[in-house]
């Protein structure tokens, strides 16, 4: 290189992950296999945490998705003015919701789970409802398919 030449950062990184190899291949054999497998070991650990935490936060979809089928259903109950949810709990399923429009889901949650809405009327007379689903490693608390 020019001594009068400013280097760039892209050369400088280079230079300096040269001298770590070389120092790294400087050492002994057997410490540099052990250093091999820590930094394996590391890696590996590494993309567990990760897909643990990309899982973790799908598990957030799911809630949503439960949130968003109570809505739709109570939003379906109130336009087609449905008997019977004055006295009794109207279990909705997800699938017709998502049919006649009240509700929208990504593909995945339409393909890999089944759900349902509870639809009831609360003490004040004001329509309420409860979504469930069960999907691929997930399922919401008292699902039930009876």
């Amino acid at each position: 290189m020019n001594k009068g030449k400013k280097k760039s950062f892209f050369e400088k990184c280079r230079e300096w992950f040269k001298e770590r190899y070389v120092s790294f291949i400087k050492l002994p054999k057997k410490t540099r296999r052990i250093l091999e497998l820590w930094c394996i070991i590391v890696l590996i650990l590494v993309i567990v945490i990760v897909v643990c935490n990309i899982n973790n936060s799908y598990i957030g979809n799911y809630t949503g998705v439960e949130k968003k089928l109570a809505t739709a259903a109570v939003e379906y109950v109130e336009d087609k003015d449905l008997a019977g949810v004055d006295s009794q709990k109207v279990k909705l399923d997800m699938t017709a919701l998502i049919k006649d429009g009240y509700l929208k889901v990504d593909s995945k949650i339409e393909d890999e789970c089944i759900g349902y809405a509870l639809v009831f009327t609360n003490r004040d007379n004001e329509v309420r409802s409860t979504g469930y689903l069960s999907c691929k490693g997930y399922s919401t608390e008292g699902f039930s398919l009876e």
